[in-house]
């Protein structure tokens, strides 16, 4: 019976088995291989650097790099990780082998990182224009890697609602706009302040305004609507 092919294979596959897989020898001397568990070795410990200040559970979720790494005496590995600027959620990673400080290699690939950490919440659904206070808000875990906009800090402010925001959601600062000094519907002082003349009334704000702005508003004792300036939180000058 006419001896199986397969069966010379044998010698060659149990030599092969027998060579250590992280080197071996060519005409450039004997390399050496950083096989894909080496790669996320390194990575990891600079994932871990960069991320130990956010206060934050962080957890790479996934890994998509090279199988492997081959290299020789003299040359060394540069990884560059989020295009130098590490993010919650998708990251580009570059693996760059170097010889005398010159690039001769250069490989991508990228990682995911899920960011847990307590964030500013809606303590109960906020409306358009509410102001934030203390008992509005509440602190919940949550995944940076899913929120796109940046969220708000907690403490600065004041601020009030710009866009409906629903219970436990988080307050990012696409959802909120800085308090206006004067506030629509308001009553505020009203000041002529001519050279001959100076007189003070109450009056009523018709719209939102900063220091500096012309708003219109409602003269309560003579009924007309008259521009004024935005010159304090509860002050509009006509000079």
């Amino acid at each position: 019976m006419a001896r199986k092919w397969y069966l010379s294979l044998i010698p060659l596959i149990t030599l092969f088995l027998l060579i250590p897989s992280h080197s071996y020898a060519t005409s450039r001397g004997e390399g050496f291989i950083l096989d894909k568990m080496a790669l996320i070795k390194r990575l990891s410990s600079i994932i871990n650097e960069k991320t130990v200040s956010w206060n934050a559970r962080v957890l790479i979720k996934s890994f998509s790099i090279p199988d492997h790494i081959e290299m020789y005496p003299g040359e060394t590995l540069q990884i560059i990780v989020g295009n130098g600027k590490i993010r919650p959620g998708a990251n580009p990673v570059v693996f760059r082998v170097l010889h005398k400080n010159r690039p001769i290699k250069t490989l991508g690939g990228n990682f995911f990182l899920d960011v847990w950490k307590a964030l500013p919440c809606a303590a109960r659904p906020l409306n358009r224009g509410e102001v934030l206070t203390p008992d509005k808000i509440t602190y919940v875990e949550k995944n940076l890697a899913y929120i796109s906009s940046p969220v708000w800090d907690g403490r600065s402010g004041p601020w009030r609602i710009k866009i409906p925001i629903g219970r436990l959601q988080v307050i990012t600062m696409s959802h909120i706009e800085p308090v206006p000094v004067v506030e629509r519907n308001q009553k505020v002082n009203l000041i002529f302040n001519g050279r001959a003349i100076y007189l003070k009334v109450v009056a009523l704000a018709l719209k939102d305004g900063n220091m500096g702005d012309i708003i219109p508003v409602l003269n309560l004792q003579s009924k007309k609507v008259v521009y004024a300036k935005v010159v304090g939180h509860d002050t509009v000058a006509i000079q």
